[in-house]
């Protein structure tokens, strides 16, 4: 267990890997995460989320009305608070993915995040049919993903648990 409350496999220290060694500690991560899509395990999904995402990035809290004010003070009404796995499940779980292939990675910088401790993934995710018009094909969609690599929100490091960034998982999913 790491001082921040991570678990981290037991192995080789990430400032002495390689960067062939880091590549395939994040795809296993991504892997990882595609399976728990896959299965729509909500709960491993964000146990396997980017670090900064699972603890600060997702909305926590939804509102009703926030138009709505007393004495030119406005009042917000907390209707829920969700888990990261519930936010999860909201933005992912309308897509269903019956296959995927890791088709490309690289170590990318962004977001003053070091390309040492991001990498970009294009994943080909075959979508089912609609169950209701079955003679529509499975469809094939690209869609690009994010793992990050940190010891603590907002801190990228080699020395870190690699992470999805869910939200990233969106992009080129409506194409």
């Amino acid at each position: 267990m790491m001082s921040n409350g991570h678990s981290r496999e037991r192995g080789t220290s990430m400032t002495s890997q390689t960067s062939s060694q880091r590549e395939k500690a994040a795809r296993k991560t991504l892997t990882d995460f595609m399976v728990a899509w896959k299965t729509r395990d909500w709960d491993r999904m964000a146990e396997l989320s980017q670090i900064t995402w699972r603890e600060e990035g997702h909305p926590g809290t939804i509102v009703d009305k926030p138009g709505i004010s007393l004495f030119g003070i406005p009042l917000f009404r907390k209707v829920h608070e969700q888990t990261a796995a519930e936010w999860i499940e909201i933005w992912l779980g309308p897509h269903t993915v019956k296959s995927f292939l890791i088709t490309k990675t690289s170590f990318v910088d962004g977001n003053n995040i070091p390309s040492y401790a991001s990498m970009g993934a294009e994943i080909k995710v075959i979508r089912p049919s609609d169950w209701k018009e079955p003679k529509i094909p499975d469809d094939e969609v690209t869609i690009n993903a994010r793992v990050i690599c940190e010891t603590a929100p907002y801190t990228p490091s080699v020395d870190g648990t690699w992470g999805v960034n869910p939200v990233s998982c969106l992009r080129g999913w409506n194409k």
